[in-house]
């Protein structure tokens, strides 16, 4: 009798699911690699940039799916790297890492809901990647776009800050909209072939990606709590996790959203990875016209150009992650029925990359409190109050205390709001804040 909790028949369980998403067992249509030989081959690299990428990364940095840490070939001589260099030139020939290279998924809980599969490769591959990263920051730079805030240089926290002070500016006859879109499963649904297709219309190094697809397509397996999975193989996706996982999802994307900002050039759009947001400002009957159009519009060019899905319900059913931010009642009534028929809800406040996010002059702390609560029950599981010179406090600095500050410095705190953060900071650091502001 095996018990239906049982940790091997929770991860097939999982693994099922999955399974679903990546369309595990379809056919897709082959890629032709055939013109990759004509492209540009990727430059030589010796055993001293291999041992500097390796030496870069930190001990506490996990170890990879293969059982080597990326920081250990910084340690071996230089005879034995020389012979890594000679390996990974051959893959880079060949286009392709061995079938024996495979890649553990970690279900990750995500705050709102849910389980987020995060990819750990093999040290090996991580350290190539590493070695391989200046191509992708060459690419980026080329191809930089200002909606683009995932980009070197930008963050979430100032991407919601210059989206708030817009809609400041919104007084006397101005008002102003947002509209917060999210992808279903952004990195699981963008097709290899697809990648390919985009990189010789965006010129991403296609001798790079090739390499880096037979690592998507490459076997995966979930694990949770030390039990794996059998291996499955899939022909869409891209490894969350992959130092190149970010710059792939946008090279999928970018030709519905330079479209779409040709078209309306007084929307803002802002993309924060897998996260969009429309922002408008104007009279009533001018946003009443024009951002349900411009919302519509984007999401018939995502969707049908890269095959991405945009979290919403169905015709005149609201249902999904993506909001509507409306400050003023007449125009809410107004778009709330526009909206609908888009299956999107309209709010006058919502959860905007990870923090609070509300209207106009109001204000919301939902997501405060939630951060708040969760990082109090953590704090208590690990019995920080009683191990607080051990590495309880270490974990505490290093993670529940930038959760709960996270946002305060966009949207500004409270004097309630800043004493229950100091009181959490020295919950977390009996004996080590003493003295100090």
């Amino acid at each position: 009798f095996v018990s239906p909790t049982a940790p091997q028949v929770l991860v097939d369980s999982y693994l099922k699911v999955w399974s679903g998403v990546w369309k595990v067992g379809s056919t897709a249509p082959v890629i032709d690699w055939t013109g990759t030989h004509n492209c540009d081959a990727l430059s030589l690299f010796t055993f001293n940039d291999l041992r500097v990428a390796s030496g870069s990364f930190a001990w506490r940095t996990a170890v990879g799916c293969d059982a080597i840490h990326p920081k250990s070939l910084s340690f071996l001589s230089d005879a034995a790297l020389s012979h890594f260099v000679t390996f990974l030139q051959i893959v880079e020939a060949r286009g392709f890492f061995p079938l024996d290279f495979w890649t553990t998924l970690f279900l990750i809980p995500k705050l709102a809901g849910g389980l987020r599969p995060i990819g750990l490769l093999g040290g090996i591959v991580r350290v190539w990647e590493k070695v391989r990263k200046p191509y992708l920051d060459a690419w980026e730079t080329a191809f930089r776009r200002d909606y683009n805030w995932s980009a070197s240089g930008r963050s979430a926290s100032r991407c919601v800050f210059e989206q708030a002070v817009a809609d400041e500016y919104a007084t006397g006859w101005l008002t102003s909209t947002n509209v917060l879109l999210d992808l279903v499963k952004a990195f699981e649904k963008v097709g290899h072939g697809h990648l390919h297709k985009e990189s010789l219309v965006y010129q991403f190094p296609t001798r790079l990606l090739r390499v880096l697809v037979s690592l998507f397509a490459a076997p995966r397996r979930i694990v949770l709590n030390g039990v794996f999975s059998l291996p499955v193989t899939t022909n869409i996706g891209i490894v969350a996790g992959s130092r190149f996982g970010t710059g792939l999802l946008r090279l999928s994307i970018t030709s519905p959203l330079d479209k779409w900002a040709s078209n309306w050039p007084f929307v803002a759009l802002r993309v924060y990875v897998d996260d969009l947001s429309l922002h408008i400002l104007g009279t009533a009957a001018f946003i009443a016209e024009n951002i349900c159009k411009a919302t519509d519009q984007l999401i018939k060019l995502t969707e049908g150009h890269s095959g991405a899905e945009i979290s919403r319900g169905s015709f005149g059913v609201v249902g999904g992650k993506s909001v509507a931010l409306v400050r003023d009642s007449p125009l809410r009534d107004t778009l709330t029925v526009q909206f609908r028929k888009l299956g999107i809800g309209v709010e006058t406040a919502a959860r905007n990359l990870g923090t609070d996010y509300a209207a106009g002059g109001n204000r919301s702390v939902t997501v405060r409190k939630q951060r708040f609560s969760r990082a109090s029950a953590r704090r208590r599981r690990i019995g920080i109050v009683l191990r607080a010179r051990g590495p309880g406090a270490a974990l505490c600095r290093a993670g529940l205390i930038p959760a709960v500050a996270f946002g305060h410095a966009t949207l500004g705190l409270s004097k309630t709001d800043y004493h229950a953060l100091r009181a959490f900071q020295f919950s977390c650091c009996p004996g080590k804040a003493s003295g100090r502001s």
